[in-house]
């Protein structure tokens, strides 16, 4: 029994002993662990207070600006922005090389293209097809510079349902045409149909749009200015509206709208509402219109407002004409042929005169019928108006 119970002792001392050993090699093992832990903590907490000084001091939009004009550079946003928007930056080189190539990349793949804010330099015409669309961030905001034309035609096609908005366009020399859509006056035919230009400004072309072959097509809160001709319109254009847009050019010597029966092409329906010339020898030349509508219309400092031959239906409906030398010309020509009729109507408007010596509102050739309905006119200089030819040496009546 005394045997049993001693072993018992000795197993139970024992066990004690190894206990009591492995637990304190536990706890130093976790004392060693919590110093690593703490010392981890101590890095961790040296690392978070390191990146927020480092960001707090950090000029982030300048280096995004770097990383930006990088990736312009070099083409990467371009290629990254027509994969998401189909939109070209401006590129910044003045040559016009890399802005007309992506421009044009984009109307060939696309068929859209949409520009930011900035100057894009152009020296190549971008061409355009059905379709297309040309669309900026405001005309005051997308300034193109061209040394060339500005868009044009794809050879021999036309392009129905055009949209050009919210741009202006620059000519950097003066000679060149903004929109050059010429397209034809015999089968098949082409040209610019169903289209809609709208809040572009056209500044310093020689000849801000040239159509021919025009259909159903309107241009709306645009802005023309030029030294020669804002607009020159020919053969086989029907139902062309412009609507509360600006042609402006030089005193005594440019044209605001010239519309031709070119090649013997007439044109059915023009239609000016709203809109405002200034500073030009003639603000409308009109030849072989059929349905000349002109509403509301306001000028300033024009020598002859309306110059028309071979016109049906040319009437001028509301306005206020100031300093101008005469309000029309009217003539039924032996050279333009395509009617041999001319008439004219002149209702509601305002004109104010500036001469001292004796004027007319509207000079006629022989045999044109002239209506005139509740007009109002002033003279500044007491010079005497009268309703026609009373200032050019003719026996017409």
């Amino acid at each position: 029994m005394s045997m049993e119970l001693g072993a018992y002792s000795n197993f139970h001392q024992l066990n004690q002993d190894w206990f009591l050993d492995e637990f304190n090699k536990l706890v130093s093992q976790w004392e060693a662990m919590q110093k690593k832990f703490d010392n981890l903590q101590d890095a961790f907490n040296d690392l978070k207070n390191y990146i927020q000084d480092y960001f707090k001091n950090l000029d982030v939009q300048e280096e995004i600006n770097k990383k930006l004009d990088q990736m312009s550079e070099d083409g990467t946003l371009n290629i990254l922005l027509q994969m998401h928007a189909r939109t070209v930056l401006p590129s910044n080189d003045i040559s016009g090389n890399t802005d007309t190539k992506n421009i044009q990349k984009m109307i060939t793949e696309f068929g859209y293209v949409e520009l930011f804010s900035g100057i894009y330099y152009i020296n190549k015409p971008i061409k355009l097809k059905s379709g297309n669309t040309i669309i900026g961030s405001g005309n005051e905001n997308t300034i193109i510079e061209c040394s060339s034309d500005f868009c044009t035609l794809l050879e021999n096609s036309s392009a129905d349902k055009l949209i050009l908005k919210n741009f202006r366009v620059n000519d950097t020399t003066g000679e060149h045409i903004g929109l050059n859509f010429i397209g034809t006056t015999t089968a098949p035919y082409t040209g610019i149909r169903y289209s809609f230009i709208e809040n572009i400004h056209m500044f310093g072309f020689n000849t801000c749009v040239l159509i021919r072959g025009a259909w159903c097509t309107k241009f709306n809160h645009c802005r023309f200015e030029s030294n020669n001709i804002c607009i020159n319109q020919s053969g086989t254009c029907n139902n062309i509206e412009y609507t509360e847009c600006q042609f402006y050019g030089e005193e005594n010597m440019s044209t605001g709208v010239r519309i031709t029966g070119d090649g013997g092409a007439e044109n059915y329906g023009i239609y000016f509402n709203n809109c405002d010339f200034e500073k030009h020898k003639y603000g409308l030349n009109l030849y072989a219109c059929v349905g000349a509508y002109i509403n509301n219309l306001y000028v300033e400092k024009i020598d002859t407002v309306i110059n028309a031959d071979n016109s049906i239906n040319l009437v001028l409906n509301g306005g206020t004409l100031n300093s101008v030398n005469r309000v029309a010309n009217v003539a039924k020509s032996q050279k333009i042929s395509l009617y041999n009729v001319t008439t004219f109507s002149m209702l509601n408007a305002y004109v104010r005169y500036n001469k001292s010596e004796k004027s007319c509102l509207v000079y006629i050739s022989n045999d044109v019928p002239v209506y005139i309905e509740n007009i109002t006119v002033s003279n500044l200089k007491g010079g005497s108006v009268f309703l026609k030819n009373t200032d050019a040496e003719t026996n017409y009546d």
